[in-house]
């Protein structure tokens, strides 16, 4: 609207609210603040409303849960954060407000400050101890290996294992491992080994090997979240971790059963050697056989120096003649035993045949025959009396239920006498029964049921039992 005499438009404070939000959103769509937090709450619808502020201005923000629960450490007042959002104002109030989208600790100190502070915890619930990490196995069959597919550390960790001739199956996890979405992949990788399928044709892993390139603090951040240090504590099998290079320490290589400076060495740690494992056999069997040849040679030595004094005492063709009447013995003994086997079981044999003679089988047959045919008669006569007893039965139902019918009662010289109000009544539908005279009116139209046959009949007088 225009004021009379004026040039200038009027508008609403709502108008100017909107063009002032649109412009602001249009301007600043998609943009990253840094400041201090100030006044944050938490409201129990979980969104989050705190100041971001510098030395010389701040700014109302506001960020809804769908959004904070991606944030992998707990804001507080004073800390120094990292803000993606869009400017926008709060028509209702004219509130110019930051709709945060993503929260990143800001700062060196503060990224180490937090990862002090989870490690103070986890050390606290005993997490880190020494004595809760588990021994890694010396052979590996199943190797779970949680990295980028596209990183540098897979194809270290491939290179590691095939120099070494790995003999162990590997399964790899593929996760981010960095940015947002890294921590929230990486549980979810340990979630699978501990729900590991019986249908895919391996057993669950039984080592699990977490690794990535080296970075700055921030690229490693996901290593330094509270969940992930969880899952690795939960995992039901043992865990190494081979995260950046040898002067970075992340929560995860604490509460990891091994640590390794490198994927490289992680790798290593995995399985052992196939060329040292090899030497180490070669070597074994060389002392072995040299233990082995000793050993015979002195036996052959003592084993011949008795023969040789037993000999001496003992005439070796007394010992082949007793040899050759011994076997001679033994032969005759074997041929009696064997001849009177076969007499025990030529008599057994004739006695079966004999008792077999005596069974007459067609007799028996023909027995079992007549007892069944027996048996059939005094079924089907049971049966046929079983019928007719039905069968009587039944008849006297029938007699007994027509004599209480209605066309029995009829028959006897009665009649139905049915008012005409629903229609004609037939012989099939009586109609509405008139059981007694004040149910009437003088000149009304009755109908009277007779055991052949109905009359239409008039009402002419009406006389009531008074009695």
């Amino acid at each position: 609207m225009q004021l009379q005499g004026q040039n200038l438009s009027v508008y609403s404070v709502s108008e100017v609210n909107g063009l002032a939000r649109a412009l602001l959103e249009d301007t600043f769509a998609d943009i990253w603040m840094q400041g201090e937090v100030s006044g944050f709450k938490a409201y129990q619808s979980g969104h989050w409303y705190f100041s971001l502020k510098d030395d010389d201005a701040e700014i109302r923000c506001v960020m809804f849960r769908g959004d904070n629960l991606r944030v992998r450490f707990a804001p507080s007042d004073g800390a120094l954060v990292r803000l993606r959002c869009r400017v926008s104002i709060y028509e209702q109030r004219g509130t110019y407000q930051a709709i945060t989208r993503e929260m990143q600790p800001a700062g060196t100190g503060e990224l180490l400050a937090a990862i002090a502070a989870l490690r103070e915890k986890l050390e606290k619930e005993g997490l880190t101890d020494q004595s809760r990490k588990r021994s890694i196995p010396k052979f590996t069959r199943h190797l779970a290996i949680i990295t980028s597919p596209a990183g540098a550390a897979l194809r270290d960790i491939a290179k590691t294992l095939e120099t070494r001739r790995a003999l162990c199956h590997c399964t790899l996890l593929p996760t981010s491992v960095q940015g947002a979405n890294a921590a929230d992949e990486i549980v979810r990788a340990f979630a699978r080994i501990a729900d590991w399928p019986d249908d895919v044709g391996l057993p669950r892993p039984d080592l699990v090997l977490l690794a990535r390139g080296g970075g700055s603090i921030e690229d490693l951040w996901a290593f330094n979240l509270e969940p992930v240090a969880r899952a690795i504590a939960n995992c039901a099998v043992p865990v190494i971790t081979a995260i950046g290079h040898e002067t970075d320490t992340s929560i995860a290589d604490l509460i990891a059963d091994a640590r390794a400076a490198t994927p490289t060495a992680g790798a290593a740690l995995t399985t052992p050697d196939f060329n040292e494992i090899r030497a180490q056999v070669q070597a074994m069997g060389d002392a072995l056989e040299a233990r082995l040849t000793q050993r015979l040679g002195r036996l052959r030595q003592d084993r011949l120096g008795q023969w040789q004094q037993r000999l001496a005492v003992r005439n070796p063709q007394r010992i082949v003649d007793q040899a050759l009447q011994r076997s001679d013995d033994l032969a005759e003994r074997f041929r009696r035993a064997f001849s009177q086997t076969q007499d025990v079981r030529r008599r057994r044999f004739a006695e079966v045949q004999w008792r077999l003679s005596r069974l007459d089988l067609d007799r028996a047959l023909a027995r079992q025959q007549s007892a069944l045919e027996a048996l059939l008669d005094r079924l089907d006569g049971a049966c046929r009396r079983r019928s007719a007893d039905f069968g009587n039965a039944l008849h006297a139902a029938s007699l007994q239920l027509e004599a209480v019918s209605p066309k029995a009662t009829l028959a006897r010289g009665y009649a139905i006498v049915a008012a005409r109000r629903d229609g004609i009544p037939t012989n099939d539908s009586y109609g509405t029964p008139v059981t007694a005279a004040g149910q009437t009116e003088i000149g009304e139209h009755l109908v009277a049921h007779l055991a052949e046959g109905r009359l239409d009949i008039m009402v002419q007088e009406i006389h009531e039992d008074n009695s």
